[in-house]
C-alpha cells in the first residue's frame, strides 16, 4: 500500500471498531503511516535505480566485450605463433632428413666399397689357391711319373 492511499483516520477507525481503544488506535495509525512514508519508494526513485542499473549493465557490457576482443587478439597471436612453430618444425624435419639422406648415402657408398674391394680380395686369393693348386698337383704328377 502506497504512502498516498493509506488513510490513517480509516485505519484508525477501523482498529477502534475492532475494540482497539480510541488512544491506542490513534498512535497505532500514526506509528503505521511513518513506517509507510519512510520505506516508499518513489517513481524518481525506482527511475534513478533502473539509471544506475542501466550504467553498470552498460560497463559490464562493455568489459565483456574489451575482454572479447583482448582474447581474439591473443587467439590470433597464439594461432601465429603455432603456424610459426609448424613451420620451424617442418624446416628442421626436413634439415634432418636431407642430413640422413647424405649419411645413408655415404655409408651405402663405403659398404659398396668395401664389398667391391672384399670381392677382389676373395678372386684374389681364390686365383693365388688355384695357381698353388695346380702347382702342387703338377708337382705331385711330376713326382709320380718320375718315381715309376
Amino acid at each position: 500500500m502506497s504512502p498516498s492511499k493509506f488513510n490513517s483516520l480509516i485505519y484508525a477507525s477501523n482498529l477502534e471498531s475492532a475494540g482497539v481503544p480510541k488512544e491506542q488506535a490513534s498512535i497505532h495509525a500514526l506509528a503505521l503511516a511513518d513506517v509507510l512514508e519512510s520505506h516508499a519508494v518513489s517513481k524518481a526513485d525506482l527511475d534513478a535505480s533502473e539509471q544506475r542499473g542501466g550504467l553498470l549493465f552498460d560497463g559490464v557490457n562493455a568489459r565483456f566485450s574489451q575482454s572479447e576482443h583482448n582474447l581474439a587478439q591473443t587467439e590470433g597471436r597464439l594461432m601465429n605463433e603455432i603456424t610459426a612453430l609448424r613451420v620451424e618444425l617442418n624446416t628442421r624435419i626436413a634439415h634432418i632428413e636431407k642430413k640422413f639422406d647424405l649419411l645413408l648415402e655415404k655409408q651405402l657408398t663405403d659398404f659398396k666399397k668395401e664389398m667391391s674391394d672384399f670381392k677382389y680380395d676373395v678372386i684374389k686369393w681364390l686365383t693365388i689357391l688355384s695357381i698353388s693348386q695346380m702347382g702342387i698337383t703338377s708337382t705331385v704328377v711330376a713326382l709320380i711319373v718320375h718315381a715309376r
